[in-house]
């Protein structure tokens, strides 16, 4: 008996992207970055992993089409393209929330519940400019190669340089016991 799980492979790739603040806003404005960042892939079949995984520093062309595109694995990298998927934030008054606090706080719940994030490029520019200066997401699809089935699943987490600058200087300050 040949079981499904036989035939279903996934691999799991980590894209640590570390941008400066010109990269980052520059990405936002919709132009095209070329940098060089790390990826680490982990093969999956049923418990077996392809663990530990070494980390390949790569090639990332990334864009900005305002839109939702899949990423491109590349022959020396990847083709990431930012997502683009519109948020919701529900709006109320300073005086309707004060009086749904007092009479009614379940409907604050359900109110914050309507809040839907943007997932988009105005995540990479600085808290001044509404972001947070990073973007982290995951994107799944799959292929079909002859008779197995690959999902692939990328996390894809945007940093600035400044902030991992920052941390470098701080690690050389403390001791590693």
């Amino acid at each position: 008996m040949v079981y499904m799980e036989d035939y279903m492979i996934t691999l799991a790739i980590y894209h640590g992207i570390h941008l400066n603040r010109e990269e980052r806003y520059a990405l936002h404005a919709g132009h095209e970055i070329t940098t060089v960042g790390v990826s680490i892939p982990i093969w999956f079949k049923g418990k077996v992993t392809s663990e530990p995984c070494k980390e390949v520093f790569c090639r990332y062309v990334i864009r900005n089409p305002k839109k939702d595109m899949p990423i491109q694995i590349l022959q020396n990298g990847y083709e990431i393209p930012i997502p683009y998927r519109e948020g919701y934030t529900p709006t109320m008054s300073d005086e309707e929330w004060r009086k749904t606090n007092m009479e009614a706080p379940e409907k604050l719940e359900q109110f914050y519940g309507r809040f839907i994030p943007e997932v988009s490029s105005v995540s990479l520019l600085d808290p001044c400019d509404g972001g947070t200066g990073s973007l982290a997401y995951r994107e799944q699809n799959k292929v079909k190669r002859e008779k197995y089935e690959v999902t692939i699943i990328h996390y894809v987490c945007f940093d600035s340089r400044e902030r991992l600058c920052q941390n470098l200087e701080l690690s050389r300050g403390s001791a590693i016991l």
